[in-house]
């Protein structure tokens, strides 16, 4: 059997500020990846001292992001190329 490939979840940090490693980024941060789930197969993260599951979305703005990765990037920029919101509205 081949072994698994381990995630680099070091830019990974927990969103419960109740946990005491709450924050925490770095190679040490005890965060493992624990699976994918929805449509976009997201990561799911889980914290090896909390015990809690979270999304690797959680507290960005893709968190419970109904459109593609690449609309919301999309929209997001054609505002900064110097279009209105219509017209980038228009556009999408």
């Amino acid at each position: 059997m081949g072994r698994k490939k381990q995630m680099d979840t070091s830019t990974y940090f927990r969103p419960h500020t109740d946990c005491p490693n709450y924050g925490q980024v770095g190679p040490d941060n005890r965060i493992v990846g624990t699976g994918r789930y929805g449509k976009a197969n997201t990561q799911l993260l889980r914290c090896k001292v909390c015990h809690r599951t979270f999304s690797a979305r959680r507290a960005t703005p893709l968190f419970g992001l109904k459109a593609g990765e690449g609309t919301f990037y999309d929209v997001v920029a054609y505002p900064a190329e110097g279009n209105g919101i219509r017209a980038t509205a228009r556009i999408k």
